[in-house]
């Protein structure tokens, strides 16, 4: 059990991090300013979907995915 939980710890602050990386790069982007495709949905959708994840921000995933697929960073927001 002591190492499921260390486990969880583990994953947790490795998502974290991700979300920290993925904020830090869509804040980089430039060239934002597209109006949201069907292709670009899908995969923000799908980024959405994985912040089911302990650790993952939901609105910080699909902001920053928004933004990296050059999508409006207002239509992002």
């Amino acid at each position: 059990m002591k190492v499921l939980k260390a486990l969880l710890a583990v994953f947790t602050t490795l998502a974290v991090a991700l979300t920290a990386a993925l904020l830090l790069v869509a804040d980089r982007a430039r060239d934002t300013t597209r109006k949201v495709s069907f292709a670009s949905a899908l995969i923000i959708g799908l980024s959405q979907a994985l912040a089911i994840l302990p650790g993952l921000s939901r609105s910080g995933t699909t902001i920053s995915t928004s933004v990296l697929c050059k999508v409006d960073r207002g239509d992002a927001a």
